[in-house]
């Protein structure tokens, strides 16, 4: 406000430097910038003299913007995470971090919490959350946009893969357990070589083979690091099958007969020699009936028949097929053009009334007499086969009083004939 005679002349200036145009009373800034801070003033002249206002300075007040925003980000359990952010405008501001919401305080594990950089110390997964940044001044306040921050555990191994013991062919499936931070990833890898494609919590061989034997671990990785498991051991158990198998053989009586097979598979074996379907044990004349190899040290009409060897292990068990004992016996009453004419005999036991027992066999001219020692009185048919399979009846005899029975049969040199006595009961 000037007082004088008038007209009244006005001139602004701004830091000592003449404003042009600024000759009103008032000097007005409709959007004030920073860059019209400075020290302002008046001079008033009239026909008698000028005057000059005290200086009044103008400073622009800038609301704060941010320039740099926390970003979202991650950290291993334990460790130490940094928000930053920086803002534009005119200081002195005033910040405040926000946890989902709620203002934070330095202590504990939080530092900076009034300032544009938060630290946080020994993370752990409640620290897990959303964290914006408040900053404001005179003329203003602005909050940044949410930072998500994750804290991620690294993986455990809860359960270990187990060894496997399968039989070939068969599906072997390892398995691993773990916690921890998603997203966790699987590598699967045998004697320490990554399986391609193996990268699953479970790894199946559908179909095993004995090159799939070995030790087997898998890699557990996630962002926050990674471990590897124990080994598991994974064993394939083959079958026994036949390499050879016992021959059919026809020995002189006394002498010794000998029946060997072999196998191959997943060792240890377990053999069993059979006779005419019974098991066989050791004893003076039999050795080797739990062995691939079996010796008969003697061999007597008790020891004509079929000879069948089973071998089992932890996988299966197979039969081989049969292999036939034939053992000559000498007619002392006959010629020699009769001494090596062969009967073959297969006992038969029989339930009721008596087990039956072969005990001579007498060749006559070109018949054989069969003798045996039975129950008393009992009728007995005799029965021939040439395979063990199909049997046919060929006459009923009667056991005497003394349990003595006989039968005569043709005697065919070259032919092979088994026999067996069963009672005609039913």
């Amino acid at each position: 406000t000037v007082t004088g005679t008038g007209p009244l002349a006005y001139q602004w200036s701004r830091n000592g430097v003449k404003i042009a145009g600024a000759t009103n009373t008032t000097l007005a800034f409709l959007h004030a910038l920073t860059n019209n801070n400075g020290n302002y003033s008046v001079v008033v002249t009239n026909r008698y003299g000028r005057a000059t206002s005290a200086v009044a300075t103008l400073t622009v007040i800038v609301p704060p913007t941010f320039a740099l925003q926390a970003s979202n980000r991650w950290a291993k359990a334990g460790s130490i995470s940094i928000f930053r952010a920086s803002v534009t405008g005119t200081a002195p501001f005033q910040f405040q971090w926000f946890k989902d919401g709620s203002p934070l305080t330095d202590g504990g594990n939080i530092f900076g919490a009034t300032s544009n950089v938060l630290t946080v110390t020994q993370v752990s997964t409640n620290d897990t959350g959303n964290y914006f940044l408040t900053a404001s001044n005179f003329a203003g306040g602005v909050a940044s946009s949410n930072a998500q921050f994750t804290v991620v555990l690294p993986p455990v191994i809860v359960a270990q893969p187990a060894d496997l013991t399968v039989v070939q062919s068969n599906a072997a499936t390892f398995s691993v357990s773990v916690s921890g931070t998603a997203a966790i990833r699987f590598q699967w890898r045998k004697a320490g070589k990554a399986i391609i494609g193996a990268t699953n919590a479970s790894y199946v061989i559908p179909l095993a083979k004995t090159n799939d034997i070995g030790l087997y671990s898998v890699l557990v990785t996630n962002r926050a690091g990674s471990l590897i498991s124990s080994n598991a051991q994974l064993i394939v158990l083959q079958p026994p099958v036949f390499i050879t198998q016992a021959a059919s053989q026809t020995v002189n009586a006394g002498s010794a007969a000998v029946f060997k097979a072999t196998v191959r598979g997943t060792a240890p074996f377990r053999y069993q020699w059979l006779r005419n379907g019974a098991r066989l044990e050791n004893g003076i004349n039999i050795t080797g009936a739990n062995s691939n190899v079996l010796t008969i040290a003697k061999t007597s009409r008790g020891d004509v028949g079929a000879y069948v060897l089973t071998v089992t292990n932890d996988a299966a068990g197979i039969t081989s097929s049969n292999a036939v004992l034939t053992v000559k016996f000498r007619n002392d009453g006959d010629d020699d053009k009769n001494a090596n004419v062969v009967v073959r005999t297969a006992l038969a036991v029989v339930s009721a009334p008596a087990a039956p027992q072969f005990n001579a066999i007498t060749i006559i001219g070109g018949n054989a007499l069969l003798s045996a020692q039975a129950a008393p009185g009992t009728d007995y048919i005799l029965q021939t086969s040439g395979d063990l399979a199909q049997w046919t009846d060929m006459t009923t005899n009667a056991a005497d009083g003394s349990g003595n029975w006989q039968a005569t049969v043709k005697a065919e040199i070259g032919s092979l004939k088994f026999y067996r006595l069963r009672t005609t009961a039913p």
